[in-house]
């Protein structure tokens, strides 16, 4: 606490916010141990987790909580006040605590037990583990890795590899970012600079003064070319409120880990095939996954298409501001639908799934036998 370690002072320079996590844990053991008010402190700690078991049942029928992703119901209470969705950040270790009377209580009434104890483990390590990779580095585990270390969404989507690095940008890519991969279409491959993995680079390093930055050269730069801003894009504003429809659900996460999984199980397949392996081949299909490449294909080829859509939207000159929000709008309702829609068909299809017998290998092929 002092500072006279120079390895922990070294740690403490380079590794993003690990001295307010010692400091909080030291004073979170202290209140428990040591304050005279730690039985006011554990009384007021199990009225809040209550409480925010009590919001959760209040909001768990409301489709629009239903999609949070998981980081997000961790890390905020929600509040839904008719189609307005207000939403206020947690406190670190009581709000873990909240978060694990939540996700109890959700278990409980699904009685999924197992799906608890991933809640309990996810909750734990988001709040107590200490990712010790010095933030230089970080950025460029991500970019190896191609996941955002937080939101575990890929960088780069299945199918960008299609495309050369100057046109792999996601719907919601800086245009400012889009306009530098643009300037680069004509250099070398090596050379291009690729729009999604360079803002995820840049926001890695600076954080939200990059996003302020690139909103700001994106306004300055191309003012006539964006949409009308959503509410949640605003600085500030965006942490204590969420516009609809949203931007991300979880379902989109689950289902590039799907369509990743389900396609390199596939890959083993038509490979062992043609090394003429048929009885390992057979036991590999065993696996849920087995029959899942041919459907989640399919659904990326429709949301390749979406945000083709999205791009077409946000070039067309003809529509004003306000048009291009508006249609903006109805196709991220249209790509969150078939998110949902693809992962909720092929959760059901793996809990139905029957493996064929040994000796009837049968390889997917674009979703046909």
């Amino acid at each position: 606490m002092r500072g006279d370690s120079q390895a922990l002072g070294l740690l403490y320079d380079t590794v993003m916010f690990l001295k307010p996590a010692v400091l909080s844990w030291d004073r979170l053991a202290r209140g428990l141990t040591h304050d005279p008010n730690r039985g006011a402190i554990a009384i007021k700690a199990g009225t809040l987790a209550t409480a925010s078991a009590a919001l959760y049942l209040l909001n768990r029928e409301d489709p629009r909580y239903q999609d949070l992703q998981d980081w997000d119901r961790d890390a905020n209470w929600h509040f839904f006040i008719g189609d307005q969705h207000f939403r206020y950040p947690k406190i670190w270790e009581i709000g873990a605590l909240s978060s694990t009377a939540e996700r109890a209580v959700e278990r409980i009434m699904e009685e999924n037990p197992e799906a608890l104890a991933k809640d309990f483990a996810r909750i734990l390590g988001q709040t107590f583990g200490v990712n010790l990779m010095p933030q230089i580095v970080a950025p460029l585990y991500e970019q190896a890795t191609n996941r955002n270390s937080f939101t575990k969404a890929p960088i780069e989507t299945p199918g960008m590899e299609k495309l050369q690095p100057f046109l792999r940008a996601k719907p919601g890519t800086s245009e400012t970012m889009k306009a530098l991969g643009m300037a680069t279409a004509e250099m070398p491959e090596a050379l291009q600079v690729n729009p999604a993995r360079a803002e995820a680079l840049v926001r890695g390093y600076f954080n939200t003064w990059a996003m302020y930055g690139l909103m700001l050269s994106d306004t300055a730069l191309f003012w006539n070319k964006l949409p009308e801003k959503r509410i949640d894009e605003l600085p500030v504003v965006r942490r204590f409120y969420a516009d609809e429809p949203a931007k991300h659900t979880k379902y989109e996460t689950q289902f590039y880990d799907i369509l990743e999984e389900s396609q390199r199980l596939r890959g083993t397949l038509k490979a062992l095939d043609e090394m003429a392996l048929s009885d390992l081949a057979d036991r590999k299909e065993q696996n849920k996954l087995a029959s899942e490449a041919g459907p989640m294909g399919i659904a990326a080829k429709n949301l390749s298409t979406n945000r083709n859509d999205m791009e077409a939207v946000r070039n067309n000159p003809s529509l004003s501001r306000r048009e291009k929000r508006e249609q903006l709008d109805a196709l991220t309702i249209e790509r969150n639908n078939l998110f949902r829609d693809a992962v909720r068909d092929s959760l059901t299809a793996q809990k139905g799934f029957v493996p064929l017998q040994p000796g009837n290998h049968l390889l997917m092929q674009d979703g046909k036998q």
